[in-house]
């Protein structure tokens, strides 16, 4: 997670070399404390483009709609044409529920970061997977994290041995191109505290 001093100094950068920063903001309104959330990078940089989506912080895995932001009239149109390009229309359905959820976009997150806090807090003791030592980092933003594995066990094993004893889907790191050992955990739903109990015994 970036820190506000992080993201002027990135920003500035940009400028110095007269850049365009691409700004993936997908996670944005899910700072664990709201002192942390950044602005959205078009709203402070002139050649800054912000992503999102509906997905993530709304917990609508799915759901394929998102958005981008940007001040530059010509990059819009240009974006515009290569997704018509690239797609007639949107799913009807998803576009339905995403007009729903944005009407009430708070109540949403809110409840959303209670689940976050609460689950936040069984981290602390959080150190064996079946058995296996792990360590991470918690994070401020959002409901992932990278467990690196302090075992002689590869991430992918550790995923299958989760998957055949308790039933959960764990993710080995190498599918987001880290070669860390490491697993991604989720902590963003009602059945993390099952979770965590289960692989832990």
């Amino acid at each position: 997670t970036l820190t506000h001093s992080q993201l002027n100094r990135i920003i500035k950068l940009c400028q110095k070399y007269d850049v365009w920063l691409l700004s993936d903001e997908v996670f944005r309104g899910l700072e664990h404390d709201k002192k942390d959330q950044l602005p959205a990078v078009a709203d402070i940089y002139a050649k800054g483009i912000s992503i999102a989506v509906i997905s993530k912080a709304f917990a609508l895995g799915g759901v394929r709609i998102g958005w981008l932001a940007c001040k530059n009239k010509q990059i819009l149109a240009r974006i515009i044409e290569i997704k018509a390009y690239l797609s007639i229309c949107n799913s009807q359905f998803d576009e339905k529920i995403a007009s729903v959820i944005l009407q009430k976009p708070k109540l949403i997150l809110n409840r959303h970061l209670k689940i976050i806090n609460n689950n936040k807090q069984l981290l602390n003791n959080f150190k064996v997977i079946c058995g296996y030592k792990i360590s991470f980092f918690t994070p401020k933003t959002g409901c992932c994290l990278f467990a690196k594995i302090e075992a002689k066990i590869t991430a992918s094993q550790l995923v299958d041995l989760v998957a055949d004893k308790c039933n959960y889907l764990l993710y080995p790191d190498e599918l987001f191109f880290s070669q860390s050992n490491a697993v991604r955990i989720g902590f963003g739903n009602n059945q993390f505290p099952k979770f965590i109990k289960e692989v832990t015994l």
